[in-house]
């Protein structure tokens, strides 16, 4: 019977926030969003691991894309736009989340830049959970096998006892590859039934 419950954020909790901050803040630097993403692309890594911070990642896309835009506003947009999109979170799956915790451990697992984690903390979005993993406070990402390993140890946890949820297939098949019982999360899901699947007592 699993013990411990890991959940992704982006695209689980909150809407799919990487997808929502790439159009925005290309709008705001007047680019395609798909040219925003290659210049940022081989900078992702460092960025979500903490090697860099956001100033630094858009300071270079800027400059490889020579627009006449400052990398602190473009921060500043990124900033907004996650805002927002935490003002408006899933509720049943927070529900679904909360009925979870009276059995087992139930911990959050999170790609995601250091300038947002205040962010998130002010507006509560790892309250509902026992612990919140967040790749750049960790060094590592996902779906590295690590960053899995990392989590079980902390509950001297067997894969094999932990589900992990995340809407990132390749996420999904690096927890899997370590023997955790993983859900790919698309809504409209049944989340519910899937956990119960896997013999979650809701």
């Amino acid at each position: 019977m699993p013990k411990l419950i890991i959940f992704d954020l982006g695209g689980v909790i909150t809407s799919g926030e990487v997808e929502q901050i790439d159009r925005q803040v290309a709008a705001y630097l007047g680019v395609e969003s798909s040219t925003l993403r290659a210049a940022t692309a081989r900078y992702k890594r460092a960025v979500t691991t903490g090697a860099i911070g956001l100033k630094e990642l858009y300071s270079a896309a800027i400059s490889e894309l020579h627009l006449p835009a400052s990398p602190a506003a473009a921060v500043a947009c990124h900033l907004e736009v996650y805002r927002g999109i935490l003002g408006d979170l899933d509720r049943e799956t927070l529900g679904l989340v909360a009925n979870l915790r009276r059995k087992y451990h139930v911990v959050a697992l999170a790609n995601a830049e250091r300038e947002v984690i205040p962010v998130g903390r002010e507006l509560g979005l790892y309250d509902p959970f026992e612990a919140a993993y967040i790749s750049c406070e960790m060094g590592m990402q996902k779906p590295d096998a690590d960053i899995y390993r990392a989590v079980l140890a902390d509950y001297g946890c067997k894969p094999g006892d932990a589900v992990f949820i995340d809407d990132k297939l390749e996420n999904v098949q690096g927890a899997e590859r370590l023997g955790i019982h993983a859900i790919h999360y698309r809504p409209p899901a049944r989340l519910a039934d899937e956990l119960t699947a896997l013999g979650v007592e809701l």
